[in-house]
């Protein structure tokens, strides 16, 4: 599958403050599901007082318990709004996040990932 992207790992926060600058880009983000529309293939999902709508019409049928953390694999699409197409989508419910975001923040030390870049 060359040529697909893992995407950039970054939280919720971080997607929503890069913006535009993220338009076509592949991230990897995860949130709490708050609201599924199956009908549209829309997910309304929110972190760390930030929130996003998912498209998940390439994930359907999936059943996205409102509450429950999902990581989100795919490509960012800014119109009027910032919006996830995932082409994956798993529940995280049980991971540690804590630990998560620790290992997260080594990793990107570790290869001095600069997720906001200098202008």
């Amino acid at each position: 599958m060359a040529g697909i992207s893992s995407g950039q790992i970054l939280r919720l926060k971080e997607v929503v403050a890069l913006g535009k600058s993220l338009d076509s880009k592949s991230v990897r983000t995860w949130g709490r599901a708050m609201a599924h529309d199956i009908t549209n293939s829309r997910l309304k999902v929110c972190e760390d007082g930030c929130e996003i709508i998912i498209d998940t019409s390439l994930v359907e049928p999936m059943a996205f318990n409102r509450g429950s953390m999902y990581q989100f694999i795919g490509e960012i699409s800014v119109d009027k709004n910032l919006t996830l197409q995932a082409r994956i989508a798993t529940c995280i419910d049980g991971m540690d996040m804590e630990l998560f975001n620790q290992s997260l923040e080594i990793r990107r030390n570790y290869l001095k990932e600069d997720i906001f870049p200098q202008t």
